[in-house]
């Protein structure tokens, strides 16, 4: 089975995948690929601002086979002063 390698840039580092993860298919490391991105966030995005992460896969020669990037932004109004 061919084996492929998911690299994720957080904005503030690159995770290197050396290990790499068989797939029957190209279509079965799609689909785990984006499955994965969305999880990733929900680990790694807190509080407010603008965050953006990617993902970018390679097969086992090294060539990018497929990329996504998830952006997020949270805003609220200004927290009220407290000294009223």
């Amino acid at each position: 089975m061919p084996r492929y390698y998911f690299n994720i840039d957080d904005g503030r580092r690159l995770l290197r995948d050396e290990d790499g993860t068989e797939f029957a298919t190209e279509e079965a490391m799609r689909a785990d690929a984006s499955r994965l991105l969305p999880e990733i966030a929900r680990d790694e995005i807190r509080g407010e601002g603008t965050r953006e992460l990617s993902l970018a896969v390679r097969d086992e020669a090294g060539r990018d086979v497929f990329a996504a990037r998830l952006a997020f932004t949270a805003e609220g109004p200004a927290p009220s002063d407290p000294s009223g």
